[in-house]
């Protein structure tokens, strides 16, 4: 991904969110990239396997990102920050 992508999770996260998804990071159990649709999906160990898809643009610069997890406080959460 782009080199300023930590600028872009830190824009898109809060604190807490950043500091749990950190700790997800060996949760992540599968990562793969679709090159014609530019997105990243990805399964992620909570409570249960959560599916994270994070689509970008031409320059690879993340455009959408989305959880099946129930977090709704805005911004990221911690699954997709765990897969970036």
């Amino acid at each position: 991904m782009a080199p300023n992508i930590l600028e872009y999770v830190q824009e898109h996260s809060s604190p807490q969110s950043l500091q749990k998804g950190q700790g997800l990071v060996k949760k992540v159990l599968s990562l793969s990239y679709n090159v014609n649709a530019r997105a990243y999906d990805a399964k992620v160990q909570g409570s249960k396997v959560y599916n994270v898809l994070i689509s970008c643009d031409s320059n690879n610069v993340p455009t959408n990102t989305f959880c099946n997890c129930p977090y709704d406080w805005g911004g990221l959460c911690k699954h997709e920050i765990a897969v970036f």
